[in-house]
């Protein structure tokens, strides 16, 4: 019985703050979304720390960015970051054909595989700074559109202390951003953890991010 418990309490921890999908929203004619994708490739992120998390995360990725998704929530640019002590743009593409944003989407993508795939693990990694920068771009370059997110990353900043943490203002959102959050915690790859440990560790960083993101435009998923 505990472990269903737990189980089910793991599944209403990994269900979206808000109902619908990435790209499902319904969109005005003439309107346009912006999509920025953005892949965390430090620690349990990355191919070389455990392969598993890596491929899951690109999965999903896969399943979202269809030339089908594109046209419907009417994408006409998509942006790529990759992160862990810094930020680095990938590439932007932009696009009134969801055909053509497709095919150079698939290319981009490439290069985040290969950002992955590079050992990183003596680099750190700022999360937190990540929603700073989002908030700043979009502020910067998309006033006029919706702006849809996809980070992947499993959260665990390493660049502040616990303490610091704990003293954090929630970040507001600027109002354009839907984002969704993929944050598998990728313990499973470490010999002894236990999938209760597992999930505590990740209903643990709902919760944080949960609060520290004050917007209700937030999806935080630890299971997909």
């Amino acid at each position: 019985m505990k472990r269903v418990i737990n189980i089910v309490v793991a599944l209403l921890i990994s269900a979206n703050l808000q109902a619908d999908e990435p790209l499902s929203r319904q969109t005005n004619l003439g309107s346009k979304t912006a999509l920025l994708v953005f892949f965390d490739v430090s620690g349990l992120n990355n191919y070389n720390s455990n392969t598993a998390l890596a491929k899951q995360n690109l999965a999903k990725y896969d399943q979202i960015v269809t030339k089908k998704n594109l046209q419907k929530a009417r994408v006409s640019s998509i942006a790529y970051y990759t992160f862990d002590e810094q930020i680095k743009p990938i590439g932007k593409i932009e696009s009134t054909k969801a055909g053509r944003l497709y095919r150079e989407s698939t290319k981009m993508m490439h290069d985040v595989v290969s950002e992955l795939k590079e050992d990183k693990s003596n680099r750190g990694k700022d999360v937190i700074s990540t929603f700073y920068f989002i908030n700043s771009v979009v502020q910067q370059s998309y006033k006029n559109e919706d702006v849809t997110v996809l980070l992947f990353s499993n959260l665990r900043d390493s660049m502040s202390t616990k303490q610091q943490r704990q003293m954090m203002q929630p970040i507001v959102l600027d109002e354009h951003i839907h984002l969704y959050i993929y944050a598998a915690s990728g313990l499973n790859a470490i010999a002894g953890v236990t999938t209760l440990q597992q999930m505590r560790a990740e209903s643990s960083i709902v919760k944080f991010y949960s609060h520290l993101l004050s917007t209700s435009k937030v999806a935080i998923k630890t299971i997909y």
